[in-house]
């Protein structure tokens, strides 16, 4: 099972330049702290994944 973080990455990019560009801060932060627990869980999934695999 191999998940690309690109499109995860690209997608979550792309939403913080466009609400800091609408002004809000506030959605910012928040799109930044979930992109931040995304990635996390991605890479747990893959270490676990990795570990089953060997």
């Amino acid at each position: 099972m191999r998940t690309s973080l690109l499109p995860a990455f690209l997608v979550l990019t792309v939403m913080t330049v466009a609400l800091w560009l609408m002004g809000m801060p506030f959605l910012q932060a928040l799109t930044i702290s979930t992109a931040v627990k995304i990635v996390v869980a991605l890479l747990e999934l893959r270490r676990v994944s990795d570990r089953s695999e060997s």
